[in-house]
């Protein structure tokens, strides 16, 4: 089972490289200058069609499946008699939920819409359409499953170093915890 805390970490490196233009046109927090535009209907299907080819919506479908294997687990961890119903009730259901899909590559697609011009929208789908774009996309899923283990170090040590100095921070002006 995927964490939910590994499905952020991938939905965050994803955003960080697979979209380059947008992290370079992304404010910093606090940086109020940004103001998105409404977008066009043009911009809209180029924003939508841009997460489709760059694998985003890979990710949706996986939040689905993460959902229904959290509520099976939590559900039948106290009834275990309900396992052969529930299974039968989450396979039914998962249409449903899949359907679901299509609405959150909208509300994505208009998000990138409205941060990026109509040309960086074409060069980004463009690039996902490229054979280079396509072996990017096909080599994620075996890209952040490798990335994640390194992450996840990178991330623990730099809490602990980060600590540590503050420790020693809050300690040279006479606080110590």
């Amino acid at each position: 089972m995927v964490s939910f805390a590994r499905l952020t970490l991938v939905g965050s490196l994803l955003v960080c490289f697979a979209f380059p233009a947008l992290a370079q046109t992304t404010p910093l927090l606090g940086d109020t200058s940004f103001q998105p535009t409404q977008p066009s209907a043009s911009q809209v299907a180029l924003g939508r069609e841009l997460v489709l080819n760059s694998g985003m919506s890979r990710s949706f479908n996986a939040m689905i499946i993460q959902t229904m294997t959290q509520i099976n687990t939590t559900v039948t961890a106290t009834r275990p008699e309900l396992i052969p119903d529930m299974r039968t009730v989450l396979t039914q259901l998962q249409p449903e939920f899949n359907k679901r899909i299509d609405d959150a590559v909208d509300r994505v697609g208009r998000v990138f819409a409205a941060m990026m011009t109509e040309q960086e929208l074409k060069e980004s789908v463009a690039y996902f359409k490229s054979a280079s774009g396509k072996k990017y996309v096909d080599i994620q899923p075996n890209l952040f499953a490798n990335i994640g283990p390194i992450m996840d170090g990178w991330s623990k040590q730099n809490s602990y170093d980060f600590m540590a100095r503050v420790r020693e921070e809050m300690k040279k002006k006479g606080r110590d915890f």
